[in-house]
């Protein structure tokens, strides 16, 4: 999903697991359901700072332990 400030990734891994990946402080390049892929561009930074937040089945976790 995307908004003014904000795109909402979710995918599934491997074991049904699911993900969501949240990118705050961007103007969306992307439409709303709009499927992506690894790599693609999701949107322009605005203000110099982008947050972004991984999601475990709705839970945020630390994406330190599970981005290489």
């Amino acid at each position: 999903m995307a908004n003014k400030s904000f795109v909402f990734v979710s995918h599934t891994d491997a074991k049904g697991e699911k993900w969501s990946s949240v990118y705050l402080g961007i103007m969306p390049v992307v439409k709303k359901d709009q499927a992506v892929k690894q790599g693609e561009v999701l949107g322009k930074c605005q203000g110099g700072v982008l947050r972004f937040q991984l999601r475990k089945n709705r839970i945020p976790v630390n994406p330190k332990r599970y981005l290489k």
